[in-house]
């Protein structure tokens, strides 16, 4: 994974790297901390937490397998919402992110490609089966 300096568009910049993620499909950054979309297509990978108040270093912060490959990661108050490529959207809980926990998986009929959160709601791209909208509080 790298981390681009975009401060002037056409000076674009690598500022930090971070070699162990398996593939890293989406990011969603809060609080000093990246959360990544980090796997492959059959099955392996999760969400790894990433210190990344230091740019050019960003450190191991945690990590949640989650036996599929995740696509898409939403931040929702404590919770980290994980569109995953094996029909499923993974629900983690983020409070403590050295521990991100599994609170809940929603089976799908297809994969979770995209999640947006707006106003306490997600709402999930399901290939097959159109858009579904989630409450989240």
């Amino acid at each position: 994974m790298k981390i681009l300096d975009i401060s002037v568009p056409a000076q674009t910049a690598v500022v930090g790297t971070y070699s162990s993620v398996i593939s890293a499909r989406a990011v969603a950054v809060r609080d000093g901390l990246a959360y990544v979309a980090d796997s492959t297509n059959t099955g392996q990978g999760g969400l790894l937490i990433l210190d990344v108040t230091d740019p050019a270093s960003p450190a191991y912060v945690g990590r949640l397998d989650t036996g599929s490959g995740t696509v898409d990661v939403k931040l929702a108050g404590p919770y980290a919402f994980l569109g995953e490529y094996m029909n499923k959207l993974v629900v983690a809980g983020i409070s403590d992110p050295s521990h991100p926990r599994m609170v809940t998986q929603l089976p799908l009929t297809s994969s979770g490609f995209q999640t947006v959160e707006e106003d306490g709601l997600i709402y999930l791209a399901n290939s097959l089966s159109g858009i579904l909208i989630l409450q989240t509080e």
